[in-house]
């Protein structure tokens, strides 16, 4: 009867911990493969941002958030096409005004948003964001190909034949070439396209399979206890 508690019991600790591990797992994964994307930078959601040249060095996808960060006289206003291209702040779809605001991008598409304070749209302070899908990510997005023709080389020209002859000249020695050694960008300096590195979800998570098995060290050491007696 013991023994079958004890198998019992271990058998409830090897669910639980399947029941941990995943829920974390699927925590860390979440948390590894999306992005918050604070809208116009450092300088946030105001007038003086270039909102504009922000959304075309940056790319959004599914799953990642937009974080405005503004003071009280602004807020914001999510739209339909035809209301951000008039500025009209009549008819949102939603409004937002306390100051920092998560909107999360749920599917792909594109979403409008804008200032409700009088003149600010006007003024620049609205912002357009195309989504992709999330299978994007790992591919890089959809990239235009370059179109740019190929250069034709220019026709060769024949040397116009001099009038007076030209005096002979000794032939100088041939200087070697000298050696070419590429240079290479010095630490911490990167090519101006942006680079994304992803580590899988699940790596996170064998920290704590780890600490799950040694937390179950007593129960193994009991039941080699009654087995033995």
């Amino acid at each position: 009867a013991i023994s079958i508690a004890i198998q019992s019991r271990m058998a409830n600790s090897v669910a639980m911990k399947a029941i941990i591990i995943i829920f974390f797992s699927t925590i860390l994964f979440y948390s590894a493969s999306t992005t918050n994307h604070t809208v116009g930078g450092a300088t946030g959601w105001d007038v003086v941002s270039n909102l504009q040249n922000w959304t075309k060095t940056t790319t959004f996808y599914t799953g990642d958030n937009l974080e405005f960060v503004y003071g009280p006289v602004h807020d914001v206003l999510e739209v339909d096409e035809d209301s951000y291209t008039k500025c009209q702040t009549s008819k949102p779809i939603r409004t937002f005004n306390n100051g920092d605001t998560v909107i999360p991008l749920d599917k792909p598409g594109t979403r409008y948003f804008i200032c409700g304070t009088g003149g600010h749209c006007e003024s620049g302070l609205k912002v357009q964001v195309a989504i992709l899908a999330n299978s994007s990510r790992s591919t890089g997005g959809n990239r235009r190909p370059s179109t740019t023709p190929p250069h034709s080389p220019a026709p060769s020209r024949s040397p116009p034949t001099p009038r007076n002859p030209t005096p002979d000249i000794p032939d100088t020695p041939d200087i070697p070439d000298t050696p070419s050694f590429p240079i290479s960008p010095p630490p911490g300096q990167h090519s101006a396209s942006e680079v994304q590195y992803h580590i899988p979800g699940w790596l996170f998570s064998l920290p704590f399979i780890m600490i799950l098995f040694l937390l179950d060290a007593p129960t193994l050491h009991m039941l080699e206890h009654y087995q033995i007696s």
